[in-house]
């Protein structure tokens, strides 16, 4: 590796590091353990140059055809060391117009196409179902089509992404062959535009994080129509927004924003309030976008939802909002969450997340936790710094308010609320 270039070996890394095997880090938020761990598995594949990459060093979840999409880079690590990054992806061009592009034709081939006899024709099918042949016998040559690897190359899109948006009817249904078969083809026009377009896209959990609130808060949010999706699903991983709507979205909600003159509180402490379901961002969002809840914003550039400042007056507004999934049963809900967005459910702070390992997940990074136990446990539990903020003590002294009664948190800070409704009842 010492002879290789060092844009060359960064390039690998980062690439790499998409599909290697993530683990936690002691003193690291979960998503930046994430990244680090993973950056540190790629530079130890490019350390075992060649055999770094195979399924005993990659991520399980990593599919065959993911594995088989950074191959080339991986491999091409031995080809021409010296030769710097952009010296070998102006041979990688060199090589996908070659193998992709139309092929120049021999005397002998030029008079076969005549004849019909041209084995190499390109073959597309529009979405009538009409197919077309290219050629020199045709009016209209179709145009050019090439196959699914150098298509993602195009895109930079891994080829399963585009195998999906193809058969979810976002790119056209087009086959050319290959040798003696007859496999899938793209535009490549049509897939140069989706590539660009797939990866400016904003996911819900990307923009949920953006705006520090839960992504269930974030479903919520689009159910009631709120901010509409406009690039489609292509797996659970739910639909996707453009740069320009989420920006719309943004600047709708700071026009609203204004002075406000009497007493307020950020919107966060008055969701602490809530501790029996999870946050109901959806309905408050709606409250603050018609003008029903007045709102101030010290910061239009970070839009941090918790900060907003409420009015004193409209705080039981927020406290009594409510959403129910069920009346919203054509809205895509993810059916698992993570970490952070339990803690926010639960009212703990992101860095407590280790505590709440006693509920049911699944491991990995970040952890999942099913959205059905998270809310069969809000609502049969609550919380020692819960129970402290309707009583106005603090969580210390709760414990040992409680201790004297004989009662015992089931679950870390967490009692049976059934248990300690008689102690509640007798304080407040």
């Amino acid at each position: 590796m010492r002879p290789i270039a060092a844009g060359r070996i960064f390039e690998a890394v980062t690439k790499l590091s998409k599909i290697m095997p993530a683990h936690p880090i002691h003193g690291l938020p979960a998503e930046f353990a994430s990244a680090v761990s993973r950056l540190d598995a790629a530079c130890n594949a490019v350390l075992n140059w060649p055999n770094g990459l195979d399924l005993a060093h990659v991520d399980p979840k990593t599919t065959n055809q993911q594995i088989e999409y950074y191959k080339p880079l991986y491999a091409s690590l031995g080809d021409h060391p010296r030769a710097s990054l952009v010296d070998i992806k102006k041979l990688f061009r060199l090589e996908d117009e070659r193998r992709c592009g139309r092929p120049k034709r021999s005397k002998r081939r030029q008079s076969n196409v005549g004849n019909g006899h041209n084995s190499d024709a390109i073959i597309g099918t529009d979405a009538d179902g009409h197919a077309s042949q290219g050629g020199r016998q045709s009016s209209q040559p179709s145009k050019p089509v090439i196959g699914l690897r150098p298509a993602s190359g195009l895109a930079r899109l891994d080829p399963e992404t585009l195998s999906a948006a193809q058969d979810h009817g976002l790119l056209k249904q087009l086959h050319h062959r290959h040798g003696d078969k007859i496999v899938r083809g793209f535009d490549r026009a049509e897939v140069a535009e989706f590539g660009k377009l797939w990866r400016s896209r904003n996911d819900l959990s990307q923009i949920a994080y953006g705006l520090a609130i839960s992504r269930y808060g974030l479903e919520q949010i689009i159910a009631l129509g709120l901010l509409i999706p406009d690039i489609p699903a292509l797996d659970e991983s739910g639909p996707g927004v453009s740069q320009t709507v989420l920006d719309d979205f943004r600047t709708k909600l700071a026009r609203r924003a204004a002075p406000i003159d009497e007493e307020s509180t950020s919107l966060q402490k008055i969701l602490f309030q809530i501790n029996d379901r999870p946050k109901p961002w959806g309905p408050i969002l709606k409250l603050l976008l018609d003008g029903s809840v007045r709102f101030g914003m010290h910061h239009r550039d970070h839009m941090h939802l918790g900060k907003l400042q409420i009015a004193h007056s409209d705080v039981p507004a927020i406290l009594s909002a409510k959403f129910d999934r069920e009346d919203f049963k054509g809205a895509h809900f993810s059916s698992a969450m993570v970490q952070r967005d339990v803690c926010e459910c639960l009212n703990i702070l992101p860095k407590h997340g280790k505590h709440i390992c006693f509920l049911p997940h699944k491991d990995g990074m970040p952890r999942m936790f099913q959205l059905e136990d998270i809310e069969a446990f809000r609502l049969r539990m609550i919380g020692a710094h819960e129970i402290g903020l309707r009583l106005g003590i603090n969580p210390r002294t709760v414990k040992r308010l409680l201790s004297e009664r004989d009662a015992s948190p089931t679950h870390w800070r967490f009692y049976d609320r059934a248990a300690v409704q008689p102690f509640l009842s007798q304080l407040l």
